[in-house]
């Protein structure tokens, strides 16, 4: 894909589209603060929105993008949508913990892929308290076995290019949130569908092979 010519200016509550590498389309609102953004559950194959009224039901799912997903993805301001006022970052996220571990998927088949995974799979929950005007974290550890009690909370990884752009691929292929990072933190198994978003955090491939 052809990048931007210029990168798109942080705005409040600015809604702009991001094309996929199937050549779709998805909606994205930027937040207040700089970097925090809301992922619509929005995917059309033209990038046209002048019937769309967003709603807070339709936020697929909230993270914080790097600079580089602005710079290097196709994007178009989306100027006939208004943002919606009051969105923001959830406080509460998950955190996969420092350190690597190794995975292989798809053994014994011609689609294995070994590779190293950041975090050693002790998964925790982020918490932000704020007491006498100050703010700190704490964390809750999550016991193995229990990806179903939290599966409406997100990672609190920073995404980055192009692997926040294979997820948002995933989930239109899929029509839902889904995030293989958060999959491969609670050691569940991933369909071949995923095959690239692997190859992409693996960074045994280049990128380019993948369209981006």
């Amino acid at each position: 894909m052809i990048p931007n010519k210029r990168q798109m200016r942080w705005k409040k509550n600015q809604v702009f589209s991001l094309k996929l590498r199937n050549g779709s389309f998805v909606l994205i609102q930027m937040l207040p603060e700089r970097g925090r953004i809301a992922v619509f559950n929005i995917f059309r194959d033209e990038d046209r929105w002048d019937d769309v009224t967003l709603m807070p039901s339709d936020v697929l799912f909230y993270c914080i993008i790097v600079r580089s997903i602005l710079v290097r993805s196709v994007t178009n301001t989306a100027t006939h949508v208004s943002g919606i006022e009051g969105l923001a970052l959830p406080e509460s996220g998950i955190s996969i913990g420092l350190g690597f571990r190794q995975l292989t998927f798809w053994a014994g088949t011609d689609d294995e892929r070994t590779f190293l995974m950041l975090g050693q799979g002790l998964n925790s929950v982020r918490h932000i308290d704020r007491k006498g005007g100050k703010v700190s974290e704490r964390y809750s550890p999550i016991p193995p076995g229990k990806y179903k009690n939290y599966v409406g909370l997100d990672l609190t990884n920073l995404r980055d290019y192009p692997e926040f752009n294979e997820r948002l691929y995933l989930c239109c292929l899929k029509r839902k949130n889904f995030d293989p990072l958060k999959e491969l933190a609670f050691n569940r198994p991933l369909g071949i569908e995923c095959k690239v978003y692997v190859d992409i955090i693996s960074g045994k491939t280049r990128i380019s092979s993948f369209g981006y």
